[in-house]
């Protein structure tokens, strides 16, 4: 006879590589600045010291790309603060093989920033729908900063 008021048993969570932890600005288990198949985004604490009331741009720095397949690499990048998180904008890689510098427009958003204890930078990777990503594709981001 089963029993209907028994709670079903816990199981321990398991840890996901591929999903942020908001308690930490760190990617876990993996590299800060590189992106690939298991780690499909990074993120980093931004330095608050260098934004300003006039600070009106996000600048984000790739520092090197593989993607010998030429696959498409769109990115979402969004600030996480400990009440919300601002989604800043998108960008993608064209060629799809190439680093590059992207600005992104916060002047709307520095006065939240400035109020908030921390702020996390994170860049995810958004491939097409039903698009499998290659073993063989990376990315390595370099500086962020305000500007």
């Amino acid at each position: 006879m089963a029993c209907n008021t028994c709670s079903p048993p816990q199981r321990p969570s398991l840890p996901n590589p591929g999903v942020p932890d908001r308690t930490t600005c760190q990617t876990p288990g993996g590299n800060p600045n590189t992106m690939d198949k298991n780690q499909m985004f990074i993120r980093r604490d931004m330095d608050k010291s260098q934004l300003k009331s006039t600070t009106e741009w996000l600048v984000i720095s790739v520092k090197t790309v593989n993607n010998p397949g030429l696959e498409p690499m769109t990115f979402e990048v969004s600030l996480e603060l400990p009440s919300e998180t601002l989604t800043v904008g998108t960008f993608s890689l064209f060629p799809p093989n190439e680093p590059g510098v992207f600005t992104f427009r916060v002047n709307n958003q520095v006065q939240k920033i400035q109020d908030a204890q921390n702020v996390c930078l994170i860049v995810k990777h958004m491939p097409e729908a039903d698009a499998a990503v290659s073993d063989k594709v990376s990315v390595t981001f370099d500086e962020a900063r305000w500007q």
